[in-house]
């Protein structure tokens, strides 16, 4: 029969928060008490109270992992608990990196993008994704998805876009750390697509619906303010003829 006991008991095994070897341990850890809570119509008779998990939860915010981290606030949302703000980063970007990136916003609402069935524009969401946001910016200026295509689209979920390769493997040459938030990805949100952690560049993804298992777990740039109707329209190897920075006037 389940116990208190067995919440600790998951979590001891899971390692110590400082073993980085075990990231994926507690993130299992937390992800399977959320699962088992979810619903308590389907809670065992003797699990231990929910009170015990949200100590848990509300204890691996302070994870060193971001993937940890993010896992935690994902449980503590669905149980109407989670904080105001996500946790912050532990990829904290040297004061450089953020200043360049304020400076290269600067006056800057979002993008243009001209395909072959009209255009639509996206726009910013300012300070959660400054890092990713001013990459995006960076890009489109130096003329970088001019001729590229939708590598990607899946009908009811996402359109994808921006890879030079055209086949979901390219990139600039560069990545970008996440900025993950508390933002959620509904119809028409925009995020950064990833291999890994960490590991955002030039490809991006579009919703067509809303996708709350993304949330906490991809960079949220933006939002389709205007044209959705072209996204929805797009099909895989449309190309992207145009990405222009749309300014504040």
């Amino acid at each position: 029969m389940l116990d208190d006991a067995f919440a600790d008991g998951l979590f001891a095994v899971a390692g110590h928060p400082s073993e980085s070897a075990w990231i994926e341990a507690r993130v299992t850890a937390i992800e399977a008490l959320a699962a088992l809570y979810q619903d308590a119509s389907r809670v065992p008779r003797g699990s231990p109270p929910v009170e015990t998990a949200v100590s848990h939860w509300e204890q691996a915010l302070d994870d060193p992992a971001l993937t940890v981290r993010a896992a935690a606030y994902r449980a503590l949302r669905a149980h109407g608990l989670a904080p105001d703000r996500f946790p912050a980063t532990d990829l904290v970007a040297p004061a450089d990196a953020d200043a360049d990136a304020r400076s290269t916003l600067d006056g800057v609402r979002g993008l243009s993008i001209a395909t072959d069935h009209g255009d639509f524009r996206i726009s910013f969401v300012g300070v959660d994704a400054p890092q990713n946001q001013a990459n995006l910016v960076q890009l489109a200026a130096a003329g970088f998805f001019e001729g590229t295509t939708w590598h990607r689209v899946v009908p009811g979920f996402v359109t994808q876009g921006g890879d030079p390769r055209g086949d979901g493997y390219g990139g600039p040459g560069r990545t970008v750390p996440c900025e993950l938030s508390n933002l959620t990805f509904g119809r028409g949100a925009v995020g950064m697509a990833l291999a890994g952690r960490d590991t955002g560049g030039s490809q991006f993804f579009i919703t067509h619906a809303a996708a709350p298992h993304l949330d906490g777990r991809y960079t949220l740039v933006g939002h389709v303010d205007e044209g959705m109707p072209v996204v929805d329209r797009l099909l895989v190897g449309d190309v992207i003829h145009r990405v222009e920075v749309v300014r504040e006037r």
